[in-house]
């Protein structure tokens, strides 16, 4: 696909191609050059990462340009498309990227919750989107602040499961099953693990 950008400077066109490889570019491009945004969005499949990640860090990352990166498809099941489509080992990668925050929601609350931090955070931000069913969580966005916060809380708890993303649900499910078996656990969502690295656990209320 051929796109075109006009810019009133000494009267040229910039011309750039897009394709699956070179969109973060574009959208790295388009903060504060061709068209002076503040921001600027793009998306992608979440197993196209790897042909991304010399984009995304030496042109976002280290300028710290308010960019974000909206990854779509992340799952640890294999998908419709088979194992080509099963990105998991890409969000330690994602995570190790300087300056890029990191949001892997496990409910509709916590991608309002990313997309706020997105428009606040001064450097770019990658939400990676599961294309799975989620739980309906109804948690609060002050309860997320410090990039974790607890789903379910036990009395007398055997064990704190921590989970992200899709593995919430799947994580709700072994709470049931223990709480069959008269056991309990808490269940901890980590929203962005970078803000959650920089607490003590236990000073989270869990």
């Amino acid at each position: 696909m051929r796109i075109t950008f006009e810019k009133i400077i000494k009267n040229k066109e910039e011309m750039l191609n897009i394709d699956k490889t070179n969109p973060y570019n574009v959208a790295a491009l388009l903060v504060h050059t061709i068209c002076n945004y503040d921001i600027n969005d793009t998306n992608n499949f979440y197993d196209m990462l790897t042909y991304l990640m010399g984009d995304m860090q030496p042109i976002s990352a280290l300028m710290k340009q308010k960019v974000i990166y909206i990854f779509s498809h992340d799952s640890i099941e294999v998908g419709e498309d088979g194992p080509t489509h099963q990105p998991i080992e890409q969000l330690d990668a994602l995570r190790q990227i300087p300056n890029l925050q990191v949001f892997r929601p496990a409910c509709g609350s916590e991608v309002g919750f990313a997309y706020k931090q997105a428009y606040m955070y001064d450097g770019p931000t990658a939400i990676v989107l599961s294309k799975n069913k989620l739980p309906i969580l109804t948690a609060k966005q002050k309860d997320m602040e410090k990039g974790a916060y607890l789903i379910t809380k036990a009395k007398k708890p055997i064990a704190n499961i921590f989970a992200t993303g899709l593995e919430v649900g799947f994580a709700l499910k072994v709470i049931e099953e223990l709480q069959a078996k008269g056991q309990e656990a808490n269940l901890i969502s980590i929203v962005n693990k970078k803000i959650f690295d920089k607490y003590d656990y236990r000073l989270c209320g869990f």
